[in-house]
């Protein structure tokens, strides 16, 4: 399946090259004077080597959001929509400065006429049809998962349930240039699904990306929604792992991964005789978990990672 974004993760640094354009004489600048200074502010602000294929990455997906136009071999150009973008901001300095709203509902309208994203964005479709706004993305966007199936290959199973083939440098477009864009403008979130051994079997886990629909959790509605959870189980104490709880309410409802953890903690906090978080084992804190978990799965109360919710039936 081709699917291939350019590697132009940050959006700031999209943003920033209209500012530099509109400075410039005629609102034009040469190809080297772009990237020169391209290199110079995003290595400065993201502390990293800069190559000069990034360069190139950002000018494609500047140009292929509309922002910038290329009249000929050796120059860009700022377009309308590039003045756009720095109307919405005018003031700013040539920084990586968070996006502000204004940018971000640019972005929000720029992203889904850009033909590889649209793609993208179908995967998280069950009508396999691409969505014609960010918004119905977010309304009718369902899960995503990837697991790795060899060092450099990946399946990807999209939202009507089929498979695809990705290489590293398609998985790299979905889970990083895409996953970051999403991210960005707070449309998407992501999660790791894993079983309650696979820290000892060292099982390959699965990634889960969705759209988030719930940004803020009323905690009322989230203990409603564990204790109907706790319900299907006929058990007295109904028993969780998280990351399955993270898979089954967080990721199909659509709710922000760190408002669902944040709330766990709060639950637990509250009432710990009805909603108690259990610590996570010795095993699993080791001097390898810090590595594996850098990606959030767990709540942290009082300086310790929680693997396990018990939810015990006294209002039941």
């Amino acid at each position: 399946m081709p699917l291939e974004l350019p590697k132009a993760d940050d959006l700031r640094i999209v943003r920033s090259l209209c500012h530099f354009l509109f400075r410039s004489n005629n609102r034009q600048a040469t190809v080297e004077d772009l990237g020169a200074w391209l290199a110079e502010r995003a290595a400065d602000g993201l502390g990293h080597e800069w190559r000069r294929t990034r360069v190139y990455h950002y000018t494609s997906a500047a140009r292929e959001l509309g922002l910038v136009s290329k009249p000929n071999p050796h120059a860009f150009e700022l377009t309308a929509k590039g003045c756009e973008m720095v109307e919405a901001n005018p003031k700013l300095p040539l920084t990586l400065a968070p996006l502000n709203e204004a940018e971000k509902v640019l972005f929000w309208e720029l992203l889904p006429t850009y033909e590889a994203v649209r793609k993208a964005l179908t995967l998280f479709m069950r009508s396999g049809i691409p969505p014609n706004s960010l918004d119905e993305f977010v309304a009718l966007g369902q899960p995503v998962k990837i697991s790795r199936k060899t060092n450099d290959r990946f399946k990807l199973t999209s939202a009507d349930n089929l498979s695809h083939d990705l290489g590293l440098t398609e998985k790299g477009s979905f889970a990083w240039t895409l996953y970051s864009w999403l991210k960005t403008l707070d449309a998407a979130d992501d999660i790791y699904e894993e079983n309650t051994a696979s820290f000892i079997l060292k099982e390959r886990t699965i990634r889960v990306f969705y759209p988030i629909r719930i940004k803020s959790l009323f905690i009322e509605d989230l203990r409603a929604r564990l204790l109907t959870e706790a319900s299907r189980t006929n058990q007295r104490v109904a028993v969780f792992f998280i990351p399955q709880l993270l898979c089954d309410i967080c990721a199909n409802e659509g709710i922000r991964k760190l408002e669902f953890l944040n709330g766990l903690v709060e639950l637990n906090n509250q009432d710990p005789i009805q909603f108690h978080l259990e610590m996570m084992s010795s095993l699993r804190r080791d001097s390898r978990g810090f590595q594996y978990y850098k990606y959030l799965n767990f709540p942290e109360v009082k300086g310790v990672l929680r693997s396990h919710l018990w939810i015990s039936s006294r209002t039941r």
